[in-house]
């Protein structure tokens, strides 16, 4: 088709061109190449169409709209399979047809979908599911499911229609800026969309083409009506100068709509439990339901349960085969080293031909005195040494048993197992003097070859390599394999292997603990050969496992050990701390070592050669929970209260406070809200504008040099003034006097904590410290103000935080936490002994952490959001009904059902009072903005710690100069003054009954290694008794029995 000369058809707002199906034949030319006589025979036929199609359908309003605004080079112009001719007198067709027009009015035009109105119950329809989408005419053009095709272009409705709500705009025509909320843009309207998705995965958040469609024009049904209600967009005319938007005549076979999201019930409403929502395929946040499987981090301690005459040792060649026992630790590579743990020093090397050592274990006796002095080593060219550590050299050798490398040497009562990475097994049994020797004849047994994990569990050995696990009973000349086990895809591959012995439904059983490359743990019962729990303990690589007693003590490859209370649901991390730079590669138990020094040592090994020996029983642990339960005995308490502000004051300055009547008001009810504090505590965030912060941002990316001066002077005035005004608001609306105790800042947070006159010599030990989290650490746009003193003897600290911003940020907001609450660092106070700070500190700390104090509060603009739609959170607010909305709070639910959640052992009052954020500045209206942001309760105070005696309040004030309601509140709480000489005392019987425990303790590894020689036990504990506990006499005496 020629259309070199033609014209497009004028748009027009008729429904009859719009309907028409224009097919004029011209030959594309001149004005006069197309005869009147066509045009009006045209007109008459376009008339006839009319009467039809209102003849044969009711509803004048659903017409079928057609676009004339096509690409005029666009090779395919037509509209229901016919051409669109182009022609240039289309001025006299258009106002033929307008002059027809004018006959009769056309059908109403609905008003502009940019500016939804609701009539009624009416509200705008949600999008389609992008699944119904179809079209067969071009690929920007889809259908409806209740609606005839779309016949206009995207791209140019979407060039026509400005989407407040697309972002590349807002990248093009914004700087950008690292210091502003960019995830509020593209986030702000995701809740509703997320929701959505929980019900029906098909529904997307996005309409036409890239359209994006106003997650908030959801309909939610109304209390009042029991009927879905009816939906219509509305336009506006001017709408339709661009392509009018698509009324399509209902279909005779109506298609369905997407399902509505259903208003939750508010007082029956349940959630889905995991596994439905993994079978309901559910997009919906997971980190709120984390299973129980993830272990209870809350009141971990992390002080490093050292031996304090216990020296480390640094081998100068890597190794990774090693063994501890008594005095000493055996390190074996090309040689056999031992070294001495009182002093870390090398005394004795032991030469082995040369051979690379691959295996190492103590050679079990019966006698107490060889106890941890004999050791088989296993080579890599299958070469056997025993060695006496006693000796320069080894004392007895086989290099015939085995003709690959020994990778396991494992102890089975008094016999040795060696295994080969062949297959082949071989059994070493005690000869009659009662040695195992390598000069008797082993039995011979084949299993699996080319394992990486192998351990014995009762009369089974267990192997395993890469996600599979064999079974096998070598004593048994009838099914040597008993069970082999396919681990599956949703635990990683074997590194390393345990057993614990456990009391569960009042029988003792036997669980394997498998350590898997992905951070899984996956535990086995011994009797039946299933999996009974897999716990997600971290995401780093597990490279060893070791059961002590009833705790399971792992190994990472970030040099981190993990102490897990197992016996509880979900497991409990008692202990975690660095104890090694480089990866940890294995773990030993020094179990006879209490009946030998004195001591239950576990000994950890790192890739890079180093060794050092832990306190199994935990003794300082224990000791220090034994005094916190008896501090009644030797402390005196008092009850001070503390006043805590927080308000994000959106870059107000102190003038607009004072000079609006609600910010005064808001001021004397702060101060009114208790009686006398003793503490005042204010935060504020934001407290620069973004214009300054945006300055900031740059001044920090450059260098100090080129850094604006006058800037920084203008941010200093800023919290100057903010400083002056706080203490004169003190002074004026307290009448009382209280003096700055601290005061610091950090971009846009500002804490400044007041103390009476009084208190303030009560006082000592004030630091502060910031954490940035902003830009991955880097600014200070998020982070924290951390100000800690100890007050009497009880350490307290203070929070001021504004964590990552954005409804769908979950995740960022909970590593801000974890930052601030693992990363902010204090100067340490150290205890070496019984001095003035002891006791001031909580869970084994020394006061260089947020944790490590008595009593924490950490308050601020949080972020956490409420996951509900926009719509359904006013009914809510509306009512007053905020225990529902509490149930969406996302900071309510981490704290409630993510065990790895970092303020999951901090506690919070029930905020009984509207959300927060986001409210228009000057108004009490939540955000009109583009963005229209859902209400949340952002800025929260939370606490932790035992001594908190009663929370007086917990208020919000209606100061409308920010986008935020500043909230309050006041807290009873307990301290202690430590009366020295009375501490003392309790010490010194503290110790005396763990001198008893030990003795239990060591009463009870006698029985086991006795049991382990082969006597039975009731004939172990009369011995044992008849001889006062001396193990070497109680040997002697069953030797002769």
């Amino acid at each position: 088709m020629n259309t070199s000369n033609s014209k497009l058809l004028p748009k027009t707002t008729s429904s009859t061109i719009n309907n028409a199906q224009v097919d004029l034949n011209t030959s594309g030319g001149d004005d006069d190449s197309i005869p009147n006589k066509s045009i009006k025979s045209r007109i008459e036929q376009l008339n006839q169409q009319k009467i039809t199609n209102e003849t044969t359908n009711t509803n004048p309003a659903i017409k079928l709209y057609t676009s004339t605004t096509r690409d005029s080079n666009s090779s395919d112009n037509r509209i229901n399979d016919q051409p669109l001719q182009k022609f240039k007198n289309s001025v006299n067709v258009v106002s033929v047809v307008n002059a027809l027009n004018a006959k009769k009015s056309p059908p109403p035009i609905p008003p502009s979908r940019s500016k939804p109105h609701v009539v009624g119950n009416i509200k705008p329809i949600i999008s389609p599911p992008s699944s119904a989408l179809k079209n067969n005419i071009s690929p920007t053009i889809s259908y409806l499911p209740n609606s005839a095709p779309l016949q206009y272009s995207v791209s140019n409705y979407r060039n026509t229609h400005d989407n407040p709500f697309d972002d590349s705009k807002v990248a093009v025509s914004k700087e950008a800026d690292p210091f502003s909320d960019i995830n509020e843009m593209d986030n702000e309207s995701s809740v509703s969309s997320r929701h959505r998705r929980h019900s029906h995965s098909h529904v997307t958040s996005r309409g036409i083409g890239n359209k994006f469609i106003d997650d908030n024009s959801i309909e939610v049904p109304s209390k009042k009506y029991n009927n879905t209600s009816k939906v219509l967009h509305k336009t506006n005319e001017n709408d339709l100068e661009n392509g009018p938007p698509s009324l399509p005549p209902r279909p005779q076979n109506k298609p369905a709509l997407p399902d509505r999201p259903r208003k939750l019930d508010r007082n029956n409403g349940k959630h889905k439990s995991k596994r439905e929502k993994e079978a309901s395929g559910s997009d919906s946040d997971h980190s709120e339901d984390r299973a129980s499987d993830t272990p209870d981090a809350t009141r971990v301690n992390r002080r490093p349960p050292r031996f304090h005459d216990i020296k480390d040792i640094n081998s100068k060649v890597t190794t990774r085969i090693f063994a501890i026992a008594g005095k000493f630790i055996i390190t074996s590579t090309g040689h056999t080293r031992v070294w001495l743990l009182a002093d870390g020093t090398n005394i004795r090397t032991i030469s082995h031909d040369d051979s690379k050592a691959a295996s190492l274990c103590w050679r079990p006796t019966r006698r107490v005195e060889d106890v941890g002095r004999y050791t088989w080593c296993g080579t890599q060219d299958g070469h056997l040494f025993a060695i006496d550590i006693n000796n320069e050299k080894y004392i007895e050798i086989n290099k015939k048993a085995h003709s690959s490398q020994i990778s396991f040497i494992l102890r089975h009562g008094l016999q040795l197992w060696t295994l080969d990475d062949s297959g082949k097994l071989l059994i070493w049994p005690e000869g009659d003097d009662g040695v195992v020797s390598l000069k008797s004849k082993p039995q011979n047994i084949k299993v699996s070859s080319k394992v990486n994990c192998a351990i014995v569990v009762g009369e089974h050995l267990w192997l395993s390599s890469g996600k599979a696990v064999e079974i096998f009973n070598p004593l048994e000349t009838q099914g040597l394999v008993l069970e082999k086990i396919e681990l599956g895809n949703d635990v990683g591959n074997v590194k390393c292997m345990t057993y614990m012995k456990q009391i569960k439904h009042m029988k003792q059983m036997n669980f394997v603990y498998i350590g898997h490359d992905d951070g899984k743990i996956s535990v086995w019962n011994t009797k039946t050969y299933e999996r009974e729990v897999t716990v997600n303990v971290a995401v780093y690589c597990i490279n060893s496992l070791l059961s002590v007693g009833d705790y399971l003590w792992v190994g990472f490859n970030t040099g981190m050990i993990y102490i897990y209370d197992v016996q509880s649901y979900p497991w409990i991390v008692i202990k975690e701390w660095k104890a090694h730079k480089a990866p940890i590669v294995g773990m030993q138990l020094d179990e006879t070592g209490l009946l030998r020094v004195e001591k239950l040592q576990v000994a950890s090994l790192s890739e890079e050669g180093q060794i050092i020996t832990w306190d199994g029983l935990m003794t300082e642990d224990w000791i220090a929970d034994e005094m916190i339960v008896r501090e009644l005995e030797y402390c005196d308490f008092r009850n001070v209260k503390v006043l805590i502000c927080s308000w994000n004051i959106d870059a107000s300055k102190p003038a607009e406070l004072e000079s609006c009547s609600d910010g005064i008001q808001f001021l004397k009810k702060l101060f009114e809200s208790t009686k006398s504090p003793d503490i005042i505590v204010i935060g504020f965030q934001e407290i620069i504008d973004l214009e300054s912060k945006k300055m900031t941002a740059k001044t920090m990316l450059l260098s100090k040099k080129k850094a604006d001066k006058q800037m920084n002077e203008n941010i200093t005035l800023r919290y100057k003034l903010w400083y002056d005004k706080l203490i004169e608001f003190v002074k004026e609306y307290t009448k009382q006097e209280y003096e700055v105790l601290v005061s610091d800042n950090l971009v846009g947070l500002f804490t400044c904590i007041f103390a009476k006159k009084s208190e303030k010599g009560k006082i000592r030990d004030t630091d502060v410290a910031i954490k940035k989290t902003g830009l991955k650490g880097l600014h200070g746009n998020k982070g924290s103000i951390a100000t800690r003193f100890i007050y009497d003897d009880s350490s307290i600290c203070f929070v001021n935080c504004h964590l990552a911003a954005g409804q769908t940020q979950i995740k960022e907001r909970n590593t801000d936490v974890a930052k601030i609450l693992d990363n902010t660092v204090f100067p340490s106070r150290e205890i070496n002994s019984w001095d003035d700070n002891e006791g001031v500190f909580a869970l084994g700390g020394d006061g260089s952490m947020v944790l490590d104090h008595d009593i924490v509060f950490f308050s601020g603009d949080l972020n956490y959001r409420i996951n509900l739609p926009r719509e359904e959170v006013f009914d809510a607010i509306e009512e007053k009904n905020f225990s529902f909305l509490l149930e969406h709070d996302q900071l309510s639910k981490q704290m409630n059902k993510n065990p790895g959640f970092r303020l999951r052992s901090f506690k919070e009052s029930v905020p009984n009072f509207a959300p927060t954020y986001k409210y228009d500045p000057g108004t009490n209206t939540y955000d009109t903005s583009e963005k229209k942001r859902t209400p949340a309760w952002c800025d929260r105070i939370l606490y932790f710690g035992t001594n908190i005696v009663k929370q007086e309040h917990y208020s919000r004030y209606e100061c409308k100069i920010s986008d935020h309601r500043p909230i309050s509140g006041a807290f009873k709480i307990r301290i202690k003054t430590i009366r020295k000489s009375h501490q003392a005392e309790v010490k010194e019987d503290v110790d005396r009954i763990w001198k008893e425990k030990i003795k239990d303790k060591k009463r009870e590894i006698m029985i086991k290694w006795i049991k382990g020689c082969g006597w039975d036990e009731q004939s172990a504990i009369r011995t044992l008794d008849e001889n006062y506990g001396d193990l070497r006499k109680t040997v002697d005496e069953l030797k002769r029995k």
